[in-house]
């Protein structure tokens, strides 16, 4: 069983319906068991959600905590290795999202991120090594 991170993308894309990601999104959410994702990418799958939607943050919320996607910690501790990232990265340049995605991924062990985010995720390496995603084939 993969446990596996999910980034901003996949969780707007699964609560609207005329993303053209969405029945992918949720395809993959319910085929995986084990989910978690990052604060970051929950302050802004939010935001986004609040554009197209004046309910959309509640709906993420309600979501989350109805399917039992679990919330990596963060703590004072990784600001020093998320500087790191979005430094090194800074020509993309990387957002907080995908900084805290990457530096959870690596300092927790998880086996993949599930994100729509390709060009970005198919540049970034840990360890020199790239990251396993789960992406739509489009």
């Amino acid at each position: 069983m993969l446990n596996v991170l999910v980034d901003t993308g996949p969780l707007v894309a699964a609560l609207d319906k005329r993303d053209p990601r969405h029945a992918w999104a949720v395809d993959e959410l319910r085929r995986l068991k084990r989910t978690s994702t990052v604060w970051p990418a929950i302050t802004e799958a939010s935001h986004l959600l609040a554009r197209r939607s004046a309910d959309g943050p509640a709906r993420l919320l309600q979501i989350l905590s109805r399917e039992g996607m679990e919330v990596a910690p963060m703590s004072a501790d990784d600001l020093t290795p998320l500087h790191f990232l979005v430094s090194q990265y800074a020509d993309l340049p990387m957002d907080l999202a995908d900084a805290a995605l990457l530096h959870a991924y690596h300092r927790d062990g998880y086996d993949a991120v599930m994100t729509t985010d390709l060009r970005d995720f198919s540049i970034y390496r840990i360890a020199g090594k790239p990251v396993r995603l789960i992406a739509p084939r489009d």
